[in-house]
């Protein structure tokens, strides 16, 4: 009997390791798809030569990034990395420390 409650508890576990990990992915994926073209198209602004087509607003730039194709490339590169990344730092603070309270079966 004991066995079973290892298993159901184990189980338990891995469902919510598992809602962790998506929660997680998605929180970065989320996070950063709104973020990282704000901060691409500063990048761009204060690496550009004053004078040139680069050197004009945010909006200007965001345009142009969408119209170079490199809006949606950026994002999409950076929502598979941040997946995993957000999946990892989401869960592993949380069973960290769930695994050490847990006593062996």
């Amino acid at each position: 009997m004991a066995v079973m409650g290892c298993q159901d508890g184990f189980l338990a576990i891995l469902g919510d390791a598992a809602s962790s990990i998506v929660c997680g992915g998605l929180a970065g994926t989320v996070m950063w798809a709104a973020v990282l073209p704000i901060d691409v198209a500063k990048t761009r602004i204060q690496t550009a030569t004053p004078g040139t087509s680069r050197d004009v607003g945010v909006l200007r730039n965001l345009t142009m990034m969408y119209r170079e194709g490199l809006l949606l490339h950026a994002v999409m590169c950076s929502s598979i990395v941040h997946l995993l990344a957000g999946a990892l730092l989401w869960c592993t603070p949380s069973y960290t420390s769930h695994g050490l309270a847990i006593a062996p079966c």
